[in-house]
C-alpha cells in the first residue's frame, strides 16, 4: 500500500482506532500448516533471560493485556454491548481491557485534542502503547526527523498517566550498520520518554555479539525490548531484557490449537521473569484481521489468574459483557 493511500485511510479511521493494513503485517507469518507446531525457544523457560535484571527487590508485577485495535464491529456481542456505536467502542474496550497496542499512531500523528478524547474514554489505570509514526521510523529511517519526532512526543505526552510504553518498530531493512543513526535519533527524545524497541532485520541476530551490544545500548538508555512471538521469525525472541519493563507482541494463526499451546508456554515462562523483577509486562495479541484476538486474550487471562493469582496477588479481570452493560449507567 502506498504512503498516500495509507494516509487517506488513516485520516478516515484514526478517531475510531482502525488500522490501515500493509504488507508489514505479514511479518513472521508461516506458510505451511506443519510450521504451526514449532516450539518456542527453550531459553524462554530458563533463568537466562531474566538474569540481566538483578533487582534489589521483587515488586508485584503489573500485567497489561490487550489487542492492537478497538474499532472492530465484529466484537459487538462479544466485547461490546449490542447496538454500540463506533464512537463508543474505545469506552467499552477499556471496560474489558487494561491496555492497547495503539497502532493507529503508526499511520498518523494524532493531535493533542484527539489524544485527550481517547484519554477521557478510559479509566485512570488504562495504558496506551502508541507505535512511533511511520514517517519517522519507516519512510525517513530515523534521519532528518527532529520536527516530526518532537511533534509526536509532544502530542503523545497528552496521555499523561495513561501513557504506557511507546514503541519503535525498526523496519526489516534497518540493520546493524545503521546503529549510529539509531543512537542519534534517541538523543532527540525528551528525557524519561517511555520507549520500547523492536529489531527485525535478520542481521541483528546472525552475530550474537551484535544483539548483545544493542541491548547494552537499550539498557543504558532505559529502553525496554519488544519481543515478537512470530512462528516464522523465532530469532526475534531475545535472550535478555534491558529494563524491568517488556512488551510482547503475540502473532496468532486464526485460533489454531497451536495458538493456545504457545500461550501456555508463555504463562509458564513468565514465572522466571516475575521472580527476576519484571515490573511491567505488556502483552498484546494479534490475529489475522484481529477477529480471534478476544478468545485468546480471555484464555490468557484465565491461565495467568490460575497460575499466579495467589503467588503474586494478580487477579486480572476476564472479559464479561455483563460488566459493560452495567457500566452504561455510569457514562
Amino acid at each position: 500500500m502506498s504512503h498516500s493511500l495509507c494516509k487517506l485511510s488513516s485520516d478516515a479511521h484514526l478517531a475510531n482506532g482502525l488500522l490501515c493494513y500493509d504488507p508489514i503485517m505479514k511479518f513472521g507469518k508461516v506458510e505451511r500448516s506443519s510450521q504451526l507446531n514449532s516450539p518456542l525457544p527453550d531459553f524462554l523457560n530458563t533463568p537466562q533471560i531474566a538474569a540481566s535484571l538483578k533487582p534489589a527487590h521483587k515488586p508485584q508485577p503489573r500485567i497489561c493485556l490487550g489487542a492492537p485495535v478497538w474499532g472492530k464491529k465484529e466484537w459487538i456481542g462479544q466485547l461490546y454491548p449490542a447496538k454500540t456505536a463506533p464512537r463508543d467502542y474505545l469506552k467499552y474496550y477499556a471496560i474489558q481491557m487494561n491496555s492497547i497496542e495503539l497502532n493507529t499512531t503508526f499511520y498518523r500523528i494524532p493531535d493533542q485534542s484527539l489524544v485527550r478524547n481517547w484519554k477521557a474514554a478510559v479509566s485512570e489505570d488504562f495504558k496506551f502503547c502508541p507505535k512511533i509514526y511511520q514517517g519517522i521510523s519507516t519512510f525517513e529511517r530515523l534521519t532528518e526527523v527532529p520536527d516530526l519526532t518532537r511533534q509526536f512526543c509532544e502530542n503523545i505526552k497528552a496521555f499523561d498517566q495513561n501513557l504506557g510504553l511507546c514503541f519503535l518498530q525498526l523496519p526489516p531493512y534497518f540493520g546493524p550498520d545503521r546503529m549510529l543513526i539509531l543512537k542519534r535519533w534517541i538523543k532527540l527524545l525528551p528525557q524519561g520518554f517511555p520507549l520500547a524497541m523492536e529489531f527485525r532485520h535478520p542481521g541483528w541476530f546472525q552475530d550474537h555479539s551484535l544483539i548483545e551490544s544493542a541491548f547494552e545500548f537499550l539498557s543504558e538508555h532505559r529502553i525496554a525490548p519488544v519481543m515478537t512471538d512470530a512462528l516464522g521469525r523465532s530469532d526475534v525472541l531475545h535472550r535478555s531484557l534491558s529494563t524491568s519493563k517488556v512488551l510482547i507482541r503475540f502473532l496468532g494463526n486464526s485460533l489454531d490449537p497451536s495458538d493456545f499451546k504457545r500461550l501456555e508456554t508463555w504463562v509458564t515462562a513468565l514465572e522466571n521473569w516475575f521472580d527476576a523483577g519484571v515490573e511491567e509486562l505488556y502483552f498484546f495479541i494479534h490475529q489475522p484481521e484481529e477477529n480471534g484476538a478476544i478468545e485468546l486474550i480471555q484464555f490468557l487471562v484465565e491461565r495467568l489468574n490460575q497460575t499466579y493469582g495467589s503467588r503474586y496477588g494478580i487477579q486480572l479481570q476476564g472479559i464479561d459483557l455483563a460488566r459493560s452493560e452495567r457500566q452504561i449507567e455510569l457514562f
